[in-house]
């Protein structure tokens, strides 16, 4: 099974996995490491160092980052020549959602697609989504108002 390692700023890798836990249940060999204020860039390394360590060398790891070039990005990007690591970044609630979801797949590619897809989809201008399929529903039910009144029309000059 492939180990994931949830790797930001402040509390936010560790807010994200208890929730998604909380949603979709526990998630197996998942680990979350954050960059707390204060702490220096090599106390981060090391934290990452043991938790990747902890797991073992023959593991595939996905790595998922906050943000691209952030603290870590970069020092996950460092141990890419020891460990077998996939990074990805701008890590989201519905990558995560999707990732419990998916967490059988031994297919580290085709699961990182699937985290970035579902990442990228989830990004949306929600009330102009909205307004539209509002508009959409209103202009069906038009059209059917419209052949109700006019089978009305007709059943009047029908003759028994």
């Amino acid at each position: 099974m492939i180990k994931v390692i949830i790797a930001g700023h402040g509390g936010l890798p560790s807010n994200f996995l208890e929730t998604v836990e909380n949603i979709a249940g526990k998630i197996p060999d998942c680990e979350a490491i954050c960059f707390n204020p204060g702490e220096g860039r090599r106390e981060f390394r090391h934290k990452i160092g043991a938790a990747l360590e902890k797991f073992g060398r023959r593991e595939i790891f996905l790595f998922l980052t906050d943000v691209f070039g952030g603290s870590a990005s970069n020092i996950g990007y460092s141990f890419v020549n020891e460990y077998n690591i996939k990074i990805v970044t701008g890590v989201n609630l519905p990558m995560l959602l999707t990732l419990a979801s998916n967490r059988a797949s031994d297919d580290i590619d085709d699961l990182a697609f699937k985290l970035i897809q579902a990442g990228k989809n989830s990004i949306l201008i929600a009330d102009t989504l909205l307004k539209d399929r509002r508009q959409r529903i209103r202009v069906k039910i038009m059209r059917i108002g419209k052949k109700c009144r006019w089978l009305k029309k007709i059943s009047r000059f029908k003759t028994s």
